[in-house]
């Protein structure tokens, strides 16, 4: 009498999709062509329209008349924002996404220094509201620079540009924000 051989039931759930748990990407470069966000992750190269982010369009929190981070225009340039405090303080573009959630954050910006100064631009998070966590900073170089910035935090329900002065008095930190796009992930 023949056997039938039949598969062994297997729960799908139940199922490893990873052998071992898979490694934090880390991004090779980011740019912007076209129009578009450009960044590499390993070999992989990925293009995302400003104009699909979740934050394309939301107010600005930080400088309510500044329309321009959020225009979905990786060419147009908020007015700059100068900073002579030695303490981290709001400056340029800020964006409440109004609940607490996981994002794929793309920033561009232009870093002004003046000569003699010696300061920072960093951007921070928060899920209340109220405390703030810095996510991201750099020490800027005198002159100006553009900078692409690509984070994704666990979790936060806003993110905001701040920058302080080390040197303080006449001198000066400035920030010029291009864009800020926040994707749900």
């Amino acid at each position: 009498m023949p056997v039938r051989l039949m598969p062994p039931v297997v729960d799908k759930e139940q199922i490893p999709l990873w052998s071992v748990r898979p490694a934090d990407f880390t991004v090779g470069s980011i740019s912007d062509s076209g129009g578009m966000w450009r960044y590499i992750i390993e070999n992989d190269v990925y293009i995302l329209d400003p104009t699909k982010a979740d934050s394309y369009g939301k107010p600005n929190i930080v400088a309510p008349s500044n329309r321009y981070p959020f225009d979905g225009d990786l060419r147009t340039q908020s007015y700059t924002s100068p900073v002579y405090s030695t303490t981290w303080v709001d400056i340029d573009v800020g964006v409440d996404m109004s609940t607490p959630n996981r994002y794929l954050i793309l920033w561009k910006f232009e870093g002004i220094l003046r000569s003699g100064s010696a300061g920072s631009v960093g951007l921070f998070a928060s899920e209340n509201m109220v405390t703030w966590t810095l996510l991201w900073s750099t020490n800027l170089t005198p002159g100006t620079a553009i900078y692409y910035v690509l984070i994704k935090p666990v979790r936060c329900r806003a993110v905001k540009a701040m920058a302080y002065n080390s040197v303080g008095g006449s001198y000066f930190t400035g920030c010029r924000t291009y864009e800020l796009s926040l994707y749900k992930v």
